[in-house]
């Protein structure tokens, strides 16, 4: 839904999850999955929208440095215990 949302509004997206069945993202969704996170950096923001492991391990300065301007939208909450006046961050 967040992906087809942003596209109404002719933005970009790419997606990557390292839990993911590639053929079956494909098959449901129509979706590519990037094979690396940095494959297309950088990115004028980034969604996380999984709470998945991989993500908290990668940690937020990881994440941060994939954009120059770091925008972090955090739909799960994943880094919502740290606060970090160097990027706009955003958590439900």
């Amino acid at each position: 839904d967040i992906i087809n949302e942003l596209k109404e509004f002719g933005i970009n997206t790419f997606v990557y999850d390292p839990k993911a069945y590639r053929d079956e993202v494909i098959h449901e969704y129509g979706l590519e999955l990037l094979n690396d996170i940095n494959e297309k950096a950088p990115y004028d923001a980034v969604i996380i929208a999984v709470k998945h492991r991989e993500f908290l391990d990668f940690g937020l300065e990881n994440i941060k440095s994939l954009m120059e301007n770091p925008i972090v939208i955090d739909v799960k909450g994943l880094f919502s215990d740290i606060i970090d006046k160097n990027c706009l961050y955003w958590s439900l």
